[in-house]
C-alpha cells in the first residue's frame, strides 16, 4: 500500500508547486498598498468592470480592486462587487487550490460567510482564466467566463 501512496503524495507536491511558486511571484510583484505603487503595470480592474470587462483578460495577471471576499471554502471562493449601500452587484470565482496557502488560510478562517464582512474587503492579484474553455473532450463553447487562479490577497489591515 505505501508503494502506491508515494507516488501520489509526489504528483500533489509536482502539481501545487509550480501553483505555489506562481502565487508566491504574485505577492512579491504586487507588494504596496496603493495601485501606483506596484512594481509592474498590471492591468488593474475595480470588482464591478472586472466583472464585466475580465473575459477581455484571459491569460493575463490582473489586480482586482475592492471587493470582499464571500463564501470561502477548500475549493473556490468569491471577490464580491457591493455599492456604496451593499447592495451585492456580482461576483468573481477565485480558485482555492492554486491559492497562496497563507491567504486561503486567512480567508477560509474570517471569510466564509455570505454576507459582506468589512475584515475581508480585499483586493486581489491573479491569472485571468476560463474554467469551462472549450477543450478536445468538451467542444462546444460556452458563454467566456473569467474566474482567477494564482490568487494572492492584499489584505487591507
Amino acid at each position: 500500500m505505501s508503494r502506491h501512496f508515494l507516488p501520489s503524495v509526489l504528483a500533489c507536491i509536482a502539481f501545487a508547486l509550480p501553483a505555489a511558486a506562481k502565487a508566491e511571484k504574485h505577492f512579491k510583484e504586487y507588494q504596496g498598498d496603493q495601485p501606483s505603487r506596484r512594481k509592474s503595470s498590471l492591468p488593474a480592474f475595480d470588482a464591478v468592470d472586472f466583472i464585466v470587462d475580465g473575459v477581455e483578460h484571459l491569460g493575463q495577471a490582473v489586480a482586482v480592486t475592492g471587493c470582499y471576499l464571500i463564501q470561502a471554502n477548500d475549493w473556490m471562493f468569491f471577490c464580491a462587487a457591493y455599492s456604496t449601500d451593499k447592495r451585492h452587484l456580482g461576483n468573481i470565482t477565485l480558485d482555492s487550490k492554486s491559492m497562496n496557502r497563507e491567504s486561503l488560510r486567512r480567508a477560509l478562517n474570517n471569510c466564509n460567510g455570505i454576507d459582506a464582512d468589512d475584515a475581508c474587503f480585499v483586493d486581489v492579484y491573479g491569472d485571468a482564466y476560463d474554467p469551462l474553455a472549450p477543450r478536445s473532450d468538451h467542444p462546444e463553447t460556452p458563454q467566456p467566463e473569467a474566474w482567477l487562479k494564482n490568487v494572492v490577497i492584499k489584505w487591507k489591515d
